[in-house]
């Protein structure tokens, strides 16, 4: 794979993420709430799975940069 194949792959979790992280912030009941963060981490979950699964591969994979990419790290 291609640093460009893996950056494609980051935008994806990263939108996915934002878009739980946002929906944690506008719904208004607990039970939704609670969902979009259990949502949010599925995806984080996903993205540390795919960053373990890309560095087995590529010697070279920087699993720290792909997960920052990923906004793994954001709130």
């Amino acid at each position: 794979m291609t640093r460009k194949d893996y950056q494609m792959i980051a935008n994806v979790l990263s939108k996915h993420i934002a878009h739980w992280e946002r929906a944690k912030e506008v719904l208004s009941e607990d039970r939704l709430k609670y969902q979009a963060a259990a949502s949010a981490m599925s995806v984080r979950d996903l993205a540390l799975s795919f960053a373990g699964e890309l560095a087995s591969t590529n010697p070279r994979f920087d699993r720290e940069r792909f997960l920052e990419a990923c906004d793994y790290y954001a709130n």
